[in-house]
Parts: structure tokens; sequence; C-alpha cells
């Protein structure tokens, strides 16, 4: 059976651009339905409901890279004053 994006980011707790991220990454993959919009099997969403922590160890967290390079990047006002 499929079910629709919005139905699938609720069963995930995800939002659309994370599923966006996850079919690129081929963690997930949109079914051939022939219809308009984007469906997913509700089989595959459900294994990955299941297994969600595993998924989320997969995406790099590149917010907080991006954070700690800022803070290597900022003077030490101490040092300054």
């Amino acid at each position: 059976m499929l079910i629709t994006q919005t139905e699938a980011m609720q069963r995930l707790g995800v939002a659309r651009m994370t599923l966006w991220r996850w079919e690129k990454r081929g963690v997930i993959a949109r079914a051939q339905a022939g219809r308009p919009g984007v469906w997913y099997d509700e089989a595959r969403v459900a294994a990955l409901s299941r297994d969600h922590y595993l998924v989320l160890r997969q995406v790099p967290a590149r917010a907080q890279t991006r954070s700690r390079r800022a803070k290597a990047q900022t003077p030490d006002r101490k040092a300054g004053q």
C-alpha cells in the first residue's frame, strides 16, 4: 500500500526536507504510482520508523560542524582586553 508524503512525514516525525535528503542518500525511495504527488511504500516507512535512530546516525549533523568552526574562528574576548 502507498502513503502520501504528508503521512510519511507524520509517521516518521520528520520534515519534508529530511525525506528529500534521505531520498538523495538512498535511505528511502519514492514509489512510482503514476499519480500526482509524492508517494512512499508504507512497509518501507514502517521499517524506517522502527529503525529511525539508525537513520539519524547516517545523516551528518552539519549544523554542529558549522558551530564548531564558528567557535574556533571567533576570537577570545578575554585575550583582547
